[in-house]
């Protein structure tokens, strides 16, 4: 490589760290603004290992035992394969993602009135938001699950903002009576945020770095990818979870999750066959290709059912206030997800007596691979990397 390799600004390079319910995820990624999509030079996937039926505690320890694996994996496959790559090439950015249980999504609709008009400012702006994060978290506190120690707001953004009812890009230095706008907020739990604190002090202690909930990253990807659909549901299956977030109008308006994942499914289904994780997962496969006897295959069903009628009450509690979309973002691992997928699906379709359409995550569409096949999420994770490296350029 050339000596003006070494100073092409063009080119940055950035880790990225995805905490999930039941795998953490980490990958390096090239951005370079001559190419539409990002490069992944290294990527791998580690699974949490319990010693029992996973709650917060043992998440938050199995979490923390990996992390320091993690990085030295990193420190080493991944820094030796970036030198093979680039050996110019340093890391600058860190961008650190989690999902459910850990993370919250929800927007606010925030109304401001005053009889007579007033100036609006960004301090203004800022106290509302502040006002909005508060009653947010809160109210996950107190109606979802319970944290030790509560949750950090991550990702803020305004959405929607009107000055007495008419739609404004920047309403700083606009009059008014009225002030609406709807307020996006993300929160981590806060024992999380500790976690991904001392990883990043110990791994990258000279980087900038970003913690987000991954469900506001895909959703970001998703609306940069796909401009012309405004209103869609997102879907993502994880190790013990099944995040599902409502977009209406370019704005995620809630999000919930349940505890049930792809390997709470192998789990149960192993613990009622008495079977090993392998035999397990390729009896769920053989389910999959319809190649079980009828009996086999009604006990994988009954598993399912049991699913399908934990995610129809989470979805209720949302169909009750929103209009669940016919357009479906699944987010899935690859492996034997598919299971689960086609149950949301059915289960979707049975509730809203709706024909959903699903867009299909093509990893192809989010990043270029260096070598080997890469995992779905990383490739959100980079694509996002991308956009942001861009926007920042183009600043």
């Amino acid at each position: 490589m050339s000596f003006f390799a070494k100073k092409d600004s063009s080119i940055v390079y950035g880790a990225l760290l995805d905490i999930r319910s039941g795998s953490i995820g980490i990958g390096i990624t090239e951005s370079k603004k001559t190419e539409e999509l990002p490069m992944i030079i290294f990527e791998s996937r580690t699974p949490l290992q319990f010693q029992k039926t996973p709650d917060n505690r043992s998440y938050f320890e199995a979490i923390k035992i990996t992390l320091p694996a993690i990085e030295r994996q990193l420190k080493e496959e991944g820094h030796r394969q970036l030198a093979t790559h680039n050996p110019y090439g340093e890391i600058s950015h860190l961008l650190v993602t989690c999902s459910a249980p850990w993370s919250r999504t929800i927007t606010r609709t925030i109304s401001y009135t005053k009889d007579e008009p007033f100036k609006i400012t960004s301090n203004l702006l800022a106290d509302l938001a502040i006002e909005a994060e508060k009653e947010t978290s809160e109210k996950i506190q107190e109606s979802e699950i319970a944290h030790r120690d509560g949750f950090d707001a991550s990702d803020r953004a305004l959405m929607q903002v009107s000055v007495n009812g008419y739609a404004v890009t920047d309403p700083v230095g606009h009059r008014g009576t009225v002030l609406q706008f709807a307020h996006m907020s993300s929160l981590i739990a806060k024992d999380i945020t500790s976690l991904v604190y001392n990883f990043t002090a110990r791994a990258f202690p000279n980087i900038a770095g970003s913690l987000h909930a991954y469900i506001f990253i895909l959703y970001s990807v998703i609306k940069k990818l796909y401009p012309h659909i405004g209103s869609f549901c997102i879907i993502d299956v994880s190790g013990e979870a099944t995040e599902i977030a409502i977009v209406d109008s370019g704005v995620i308006r809630y999000s919930t999750f349940i505890p049930y994942g792809i390997t709470t499914l192998i789990r149960n289904v192993g613990t009622s066959e008495n079977a090993s994780e392998h035999d397990t997962i390729s009896h769920l496969r053989a389910y999959a290709e319809k190649t079980l006897s009828a009996p086999e295959q009604e006990k994988i069903m009954l598993h399912l059912k049991n699913y399908g009628q934990t995610l129809t009450e989470a979805v209720q509690k949302l169909h009750e206030e929103y209009f669940i979309p016919q357009n479906l973002v699944m987010s899935a691992l690859p492996g034997i997800e598919h299971v689960l997928t086609k149950q949301i699906i059915s289960t979707l379709t049975e509730m809203t007596n709706e024909t959903h359409t699903v867009i299909e995550l093509n990893k192809e569409e989010f990043a270029r691979i260096a070598e080997k096949e890469n995992d779905r999420i990383i490739s959100v994770l980079a694509h996002y990397f991308h956009i942001e490296q861009n926007r920042a350029k183009s600043s």
